[in-house]
């Protein structure tokens, strides 16, 4: 096990292994593709590892030793798991009366900026396709009304 860094700040709510990765380096004042090489044993030519996108359990394992941040929290910090986790976040609150307002409040903000149109109601929201995401738990709220 190697020794913990001196300098390794917590990563902040949805940061992205590749930036969390990336601010380490900052702090260090080091070149990104450095301090991969030498904290993380990334080869400096490999830019694919860089990405963070599927991280080996061996790049997981330095970072975590350090760090002191546990593996398991590690992981979930691929863009991936952290975009997963924010659209369920979202879709949660798009599901409450709340969310569907603010929804409705910023929607018709930008679509009046850009085209000048208004959204009346969640189906005008669809079809611009920008909350497919969230079709199935608007339907359901909209059948229940």
């Amino acid at each position: 096990m190697q020794k913990r860094w001196s300098l390794h700040p917590k990563p902040h709510p949805y940061e992205t292994l590749e930036r969390y990765v990336r601010r380490l380096a900052e702090c260090y004042d080091a070149r990104y593709e450095h301090f991969c090489l030498r904290a993380l044993g990334i080869p400096a030519d490999d830019s694919q590892a860089r990405r963070f996108q599927e991280p080996t359990p061996e790049i997981l394992r330095r970072l975590s030793d350090g760090t002191g941040i546990p593996v398991g929290l590690l992981e979930q910090m691929t863009l991936l798991r952290v975009w997963n986790r924010l659209m369920d976040e979202m879709e949660q609150y798009a599901a409450t009366p709340e969310g569907q307002a603010e929804l409705e409040s910023i929607a018709n903000h930008w679509l009046s900026q850009k085209w000048g149109a208004k959204v009346h109601n969640y189906d005008t929201l669809l079809s611009f396709g920008y909350a497919d995401r969230l079709r199935p738990r608007i339907d359901q709220r909209l059948t229940s009304r």
